[in-house]
């Protein structure tokens, strides 16, 4: 995958076939998330092989904070974290 949105979901109660919900980061009432996370959300956020071949990460809270988080990358040519 390119590009992604990963999101950490709190207070998730599901029954056996991925029926239920979260108290943050919920994907409409499923398991199985095919949509966004509902808000408040802490989002971290990468793009690859982007505009002149660079990779791109972040962090973002403008969907609302519900959990830290830190995001880095595996590459040996970045060394930076980010910790929100």
């Amino acid at each position: 995958t390119t590009q992604a949105r990963i999101w950490g979901r709190t207070n998730c109660n599901f029954d056996a076939s991925g029926r239920g919900g979260c108290q943050t980061g919920d994907c409409n009432g499923v398991l199985e998330c095919r949509s966004y996370g509902r808000a408040p959300n802490t989002l971290a956020e990468y793009a690859l092989k982007q505009y002149a071949d660079q990779d791109f990460i972040d962090i973002s809270v403008i969907d609302g904070f519900n959990i830290p988080m830190e995001f880095s990358s595996a590459s040996g040519q970045c060394t930076r974290k980010i910790r929100c």
